[in-house]
């Protein structure tokens, strides 16, 4: 595990911190208005997409991880466990500069997902998919 000082630990911090501003920034591009929690919460952001709500958890990964054998590779996020506060997991693939838009439903039962590098993926659906945030989840 990390240390609780470090900085092994402030580059993730600092690369998390960035992929929630890349994360706003997306979203305020496509018309959402985005705000921050002002005390610690379960969630990273509140998006509000024309009167429609939703907590985003922000997730970031740019290791792989190998397959064994014939496995293929993926990366590998945190969902934050069963008892998320959030309504979507915002899933962000920094070497692939891709978004996943993934409802707490579907990830709600697991502590981590897989993201497939190749072929696919049973999270392909949610890949960019904006859309999720014009419902309520």
């Amino acid at each position: 595990g990390l240390e609780k000082t470090g900085p092994k630990l402030t580059r993730y911090e600092v690369m998390g911190i960035a992929a929630e501003h890349l994360i706003q920034a997306r979203l305020i591009a496509k018309g959402c208005v985005i705000s921050q929690p002002s005390i610690t919460t379960g969630y990273d952001l509140m998006c509000d997409w024309d009167g429609v709500i939703n907590r985003l958890q922000c997730r970031s990964t740019m290791s792989i991880q190998k397959g064994e054998g014939n496995r293929r590779s993926y990366y590998r996020l945190k969902t934050g466990g069963r008892i998320g506060n959030y309504t979507v997991l915002v899933a962000y693939i920094i070497p692939k500069d891709v978004l996943y838009f993934i409802p707490w439903d579907i990830v709600k039962q697991s502590h981590t997902i897989n993201i497939t590098t190749k072929g696919k993926c049973k999270y392909d659906k949610y890949k960019e998919n904006y859309e999720i945030l014009k419902t309520t989840h």
